[in-house]
């Protein structure tokens, strides 16, 4: 048993969000075009990779480009989104009401889908919940944690991954449940627990950009549990859903064709004898009328932020602090999990 620090269990208030009443089954898109913005929730604190401040003030993130993409192709191309910080405990309450209108890094469990009136899109991003500990502790797996004091964050589906997989392996431990995932890396790097349990893309992220030194710390090999990350929409609201499927779908399949937010415009007016380009980028007739939507608007996506590709690499690859290589995320055809539904 190693010698660990102790820590003072603290709980935390939820963030309260006023509710419009819209119920289960709403017609989300007439809303959002009724008021020409589409609400989608940021993480209170940041979420690097995902959702996070730039320099100038603007949210940047996987997320924060995949609430423009929809927005894009319901609304068109402008500034359609009003981002909301919200606390992971409070999201599905917060579509519930109708303070949004989609949810982003919802990772996809079989209590949320059954129980809690919603519905979850084809994964846009795959990766596990796993555990980082300082490297000066001595720990080379999840066996060595027995007595470990443990930051998660209250809301998400960590807690509960970790407890399951630590007690199945006979380790026991005492938790610190926090609201924001910035206050459970605050309480780790202070010192105030010995592990920290998180999506793998967080604990990898926190080493480049809150550690100072990331050789300080290691994740532990333990894949926890693998967590299939959707956009969730209320029950029985198929547009949006349908609408949140196909941008994702178009998004990888303009990675497969090799379409760029450079070279969109050129691929639109000279597509070749392509059908997938040509029904990709609208100059076939269908993809508009299968979602009540334009036939351009995979083209405005694309033009506005790229294929799905160049969204990760600025986010979280080789364009991004993180240099996070894509691992499962790449395209099905390339050794990843990720693939469109055809458009056909």
């Amino acid at each position: 048993m190693l010698n660990f620090r102790g820590a003072v269990k603290i709980g935390l208030a939820g963030l309260c969000l006023m509710s419009s009443g819209m119920p289960a089954g709403a017609d989300t898109i007439k809303a959002v075009r009724d008021r020409g913005k589409l609400l989608c929730p940021v993480a209170v604190g940041g979420f690097y990779g995902f959702s996070e401040v730039d320099d100038k003030g603007l949210w940047k993130g996987i997320d924060v480009d995949l609430c423009k993409a929809i927005a894009t192709a319901i609304l068109g191309p402008g500034d359609n989104v009003t981002f909301s910080p919200v606390s992971w405990a409070q999201r599905i309450p917060s579509l519930q009401s109708g303070a949004l209108d989609i949810l982003t890094s919802q990772t996809h469990t079989m209590k949320r889908d059954t129980q809690l009136g919603v519905q979850f899109s084809l994964p846009y991003f795959h990766a596990a919940t796993q555990l980082l500990v300082a490297k000066d502790l001595g720990a080379t797996g999840g066996k060595d944690l027995d007595g470990a004091t443990i930051c998660v964050t209250s809301g998400t589906s960590t807690g509960v991954l970790v407890s399951n997989y630590l007690r199945g392996i006979g380790v026991e431990y005492t938790s610190l449940a926090f609201e924001a995932t910035s206050q459970a890396k605050e309480a780790f790097l202070a010192g105030r627990c010995d592990v920290f349990g998180g999506f793998g893309p967080v604990l990898a992220t926190l080493r480049v950009r809150d550690a100072g030194d990331s050789e300080e710390f290691v994740i532990l090999p333990d894949l926890v549990a693998g967590e299939p990350t959707s956009v969730v929409v209320r029950q029985n609201d198929k547009p949006i859903l349908d609408v949140a499927n196909y941008v994702i779908s178009a998004l990888l399949e303009a990675e497969a064709l090799g379409i760029t937010q450079a070279n969109v415009e050129q691929m639109r007016a000279s597509p070749g004898e392509n059908p997938r380009i040509k029904v990709l980028l609208g100059v076939t007739p269908f993809i508009g009328e299968n979602l009540k939507l334009d036939d351009g608007w995979a083209y405005n996506v694309i033009r506005d932020v790229g294929n799905y590709g160049e969204i990760y690499d600025r986010s979280l690859g080789e364009n991004s602090p993180y240099k996070m290589d894509r691992n499962l995320n790449r395209l099905w055809t390339n050794g990843g999990m990720l693939y469109p539904i055809p458009l056909l």
